[in-house]
């Protein structure tokens, strides 16, 4: 009985080994610097910080678009855009500038295909009014929030420029 087992786990262990390397050669035959054309994606990345009181207290207003900088851009395309029947993406990366911009040219193939664009989260000061009843003044509260982007999926051409600016939204922190 004990045989019996042995040969069925053996028998296992070798159809799964079939399966990782037809994986594996599937997806390293796929190249993506062989893709016959280009595209560039380009934007910048902001945030708002909050809010901020009038000096009287009376009013506030939002802190908009500041920028991001030194986060991680990440687009991803996926492997069946190079080579049919493919799965899984390729990543390729970029770093926003000091002034929250980012440049990426990418391979693609001459058809186009579409791309998701993903960041980096952050954490940082969020600047939250608080309006006081009693004497009828604003105050502000600032606490951590965690600042994210959704992911985009965009269809993209050959050999064309999209500028695509993305806004962190705060969330708060659990």
């Amino acid at each position: 009985m004990k045989v019996m087992s042995i040969f069925k786990n053996a028998a296992y262990a070798l159809v799964a080994s079939f399966f990782v390397v037809s994986c594996s050669d599937e997806i390293s035959s796929m190249k993506p610097e062989d893709a016959t054309g280009t595209v560039k994606i380009q934007g910048q990345l902001f945030y708002s910080r909050g809010y901020q009181t009038s000096s009287d207290l009376t009013s506030v207003s939002k802190i908009s678009n500041q920028p991001v900088p030194n986060k991680t851009v990440f687009v991803e395309v996926p492997n069946s855009s190079y080579k049919d029947g493919s799965t899984g993406v390729q990543r390729f990366t970029t770093q926003s500038d000091v002034n929250g911009f980012y440049n990426i040219t990418i391979p693609i193939v001459a058809e186009g295909c579409q791309v998701t664009i993903k960041t980096e989260d952050f954490v940082s000061k969020y600047s939250e009014p608080k309006f006081n009843s009693v004497n009828f003044l604003y105050n502000i509260e600032t606490i951590d929030r965690s600042f994210k982007v959704s992911p985009i999926v965009v269809p993209v051409s050959n050999q064309a420029i999209y500028i695509r600016d993305l806004e962190y939204l705060p969330e708060i922190i659990n």
